[in-house]
């Protein structure tokens, strides 16, 4: 249970990580152009790492089947979820208006 929490922490750590680096790329477009290529960049690999690790806690909630603290998991990963996929949805809001220019 304790890696299971810990995973949705560094989920949300990655989450962050790429907003911060996606509003970075937009805001040095002009000034840096290269700067910002590599910040978008590093946004999209936070996302890649937000989603491996998305993988693992499901791989969590499946051992977890048939114990006493699953249904706890599937409560917590249930409320974590919707705001993990609206902070990813807005990342990739922000995603596409730096690729639109």
């Amino acid at each position: 249970m304790k890696l299971f929490e810990e995973l949705l922490d560094n989920i949300e750590e990655e989450y962050e990580d790429a907003k911060k680096y996606i509003k970075m790329a937009i805001a040095y477009r002009e000034k840096c152009p290269n700067d910002s290529k590599l910040f978008a960049q590093l946004s999209g690999e936070e996302l890649s790492h937000a989603d491996r690790q998305k993988r693992a806690v499901m791989d969590h909630l499946r051992m977890a089947e048939g114990h006493e603290h699953h249904e706890k998991m599937e409560i917590i990963w249930e409320h974590v979820h919707k705001r993990f996929s609206e902070c990813e949805e807005h990342i990739k809001v922000l995603m596409d208006m730096y690729s639109r220019g």
